[in-house]
């Protein structure tokens, strides 16, 4: 594998954010639809905002944190990547929500954030800290973050199932636009037991150009390192740290990811 290909995590968002959020915009209704599934996810899990708060310890695009502002909570959002974090904070803006947004490392937020939280959220976030120390730095935060009695609500990608079935690639999908074609494929690379790589390349059709052009191609690749974190450990883990309980909830679909509520104690 080269490795020039595998960044920081600020910079493969960053560089991430130039393809999705141009050519891979999504269309006005798959967000309307991608916003109503996360609102029925998020408040089957939370429960009613009532006059409650919650941090976005990962808000990305906003998936998570736009729907819990319209839910009616009061909502911190921060994330590492500026770019991330401006965009959710120019849809936050659009939608005429309030949201206070801070850039932040999740393995910084005990030194951000104490004791103010009912609700900690993270999605589809914590396996792109690369150590065990650095996970366990991440949960040491949410707990700070929460109020006695606060709750974690974690959701992300099945390692147990990726390792066991191993697959090699994805497709992510394709747009057309007015003098060219963007392919987004991503591959999998499996180091170690402990880690994958998770490489994207996007394809890049140039059609002013000749079919029998091969200058009609061209390939750009990014990637990042992603620790494997499995169910069992990363309860454990949170278990260790003072969480108490920490509970998977049912998943709806046997083909969705694992979902889980820690609670702070009181």
């Amino acid at each position: 594998m080269d490795h020039r290909w595998i960044l920081p995590v600020p910079e493969y968002y960053a560089r991430l954010n130039s393809y999705i959020l141009g050519a891979f915009a999504i269309e006005p209704q798959e967000e309307i639809q991608d916003r109503e599934y996360w609102a029925a996810l998020l408040r089957g899990a939370l429960g009613e905002a009532g006059e409650q708060s919650v941090l976005d310890c990962s808000c990305g695009w906003g998936t998570q944190t736009i729907p819990l502002a319209k839910l009616g909570w009061q909502v911190t959002a921060c994330d590492i990547s500026e770019t991330s974090l401006e965009h959710c904070r120019k849809c936050v803006s659009q939608e005429g929500l309030s949201v206070d947004f801070r850039i932040c490392d999740m393995r910084d937020l005990a030194q951000v954030f104490d004791r103010r939280f009912d609700w900690v959220v993270s999605c589809y976030a914590l396996y792109e800290l690369p150590t065990d120390e650095g996970i366990r730095q991440a949960i040491r935060g949410m707990f700070a973050a929460l109020k006695p009695g606060g709750k974690c609500f974690l959701l992300f990608r099945d390692m147990d199932e990726l390792m066991e079935d191993q697959p090699r690639h994805e497709f992510h999908g394709e747009r057309r636009l007015p003098n060219e074609r963007i392919i987004w494929v991503q591959d999998w690379e499996y180091e170690s037991e402990d880690q994958v790589v998770a490489l994207d390349a996007f394809l890049r059709e140039d059609l002013t150009r000749d079919p029998s052009d091969y200058l009609r191609w061209t390939t750009e690749t990014i990637g990042i390192r992603k620790k494997v974190m499995r169910k069992a450990k990363l309860q454990a883990m949170l278990l260790e740290e003072g969480f108490y309980p920490v509970t998977y909830l049912p998943k709806p679909e046997p083909w969705d990811n694992p979902r889980l509520i820690a609670v702070r104690p009181v």
